[in-house]
């Protein structure tokens, strides 16, 4: 049986790159979440306010406050958009990645 270990753990350890450490510590940060969040499932996350999370939180993490940076970061990381319902253009922004699991930071090693 694996060993679960917790985030904080896998990511001071430096196994994990500065990309994901950055947006695991932006997800989990409970201030973000009203711009980006967890999906309830755990296997995905939600841009709830794309306004909000380039003015207040992207620069906190990342060398940038544009979301079209972040989404080509997260493109190279294997992270795909899940389509929004046809015709709703202010649909919340959900991106599902492979291995990058909410509680689940071992399986980016």
């Amino acid at each position: 049986m694996a060993t679960d270990i917790s985030m904080s753990t896998a990511i001071d350890s430096g196994v994990v790159s500065s990309f994901l450490q950055k947006l695991m510590k932006m997800l989990s940060h409970e201030a973000n979440r009203a711009y980006i969040s967890w999906a309830p499932n755990g296997k995905s996350f939600i841009v709830h306010d794309v306004d909000g999370l380039e003015a207040h939180t992207l620069h906190q993490y990342f060398n940038t406050n544009k979301l079209s940076s972040l989404v080509r970061q997260l493109n190279m990381y294997g992270f795909r958009k899940t389509p929004h319902p046809a015709g709703d253009l202010h649909a919340e922004l959900e991106f599902s990645p492979p291995a990058f699991i909410r509680d689940r930071p071992q399986l980016l090693t």
